[in-house]
């Protein structure tokens, strides 16, 4: 851990204490590793924008709508999450696309994104196309367009409804 960049220090505590217990700290290093996230989207936004964007942020578990919201024409919503581990044992895509279908039904021209861990990337880009498509969602594959920002390495992917082509890569 002594070599660990300071902004990334919370995706990478989290991956050593996910191997111990210790709850009060673990939910505080979640807490970090989330904002880390956070951060690497800002980043990448500000620098695909031209330098000012304008957001609201509320990452937090108990939060309605989505965690990031960017004032673009049309808006983009983010869910963002550090899942250290392939796999989905408390059914975090589900929620996390639940919520964007719910950004969908309230500003039908909203882009929706998912901003994930590298884990968690890989594992996304892998799933059925039935666990996209009974959430009101176009499936993702290995070769849609998705980007990794950030020294945390965050996986950003845009999901759209079944009734949306694919662009041909994430620019405004």
């Amino acid at each position: 851990m002594d070599s660990t960049p300071a902004e990334s220090w919370g995706t990478a505590t989290k991956r050593v204490l996910g191997r111990s217990s210790g709850q009060p700290l673990a939910e505080l290093v979640n807490q970090l590793a989330t904002v880390e996230r956070l951060i690497d989207v800002l980043h990448w936004l500000v620098g695909l924008h031209g330098g000012e964007v304008h957001v609201r942020a509320n990452p937090t578990t108990s939060s309605t709508g989505s965690d990031l919201t960017v004032a673009l024409d049309p808006a983009w919503h983010f869910e963002v999450s550090d899942v250290a581990r392939m796999g989905d044992g408390n059914n975090k895509l589900a929620k996390d696309l639940a919520s964007l279908r719910t950004v969908r039904e309230l500003w039908p021209g909203a882009r929706t994104f998912l901003a994930v861990s590298p884990e968690w990337s890989d594992w996304l880009a892998r799933r059925p196309a039935l666990v996209w498509v009974k959430h009101g969602f176009a499936p993702i594959s290995p070769a849609d367009a998705h980007v990794e920002v950030g020294p945390a390495h965050t996986g950003v992917f845009e999901v759209r409804p079944q009734s949306l082509t694919p662009p041909n890569g994430l620019v405004p």
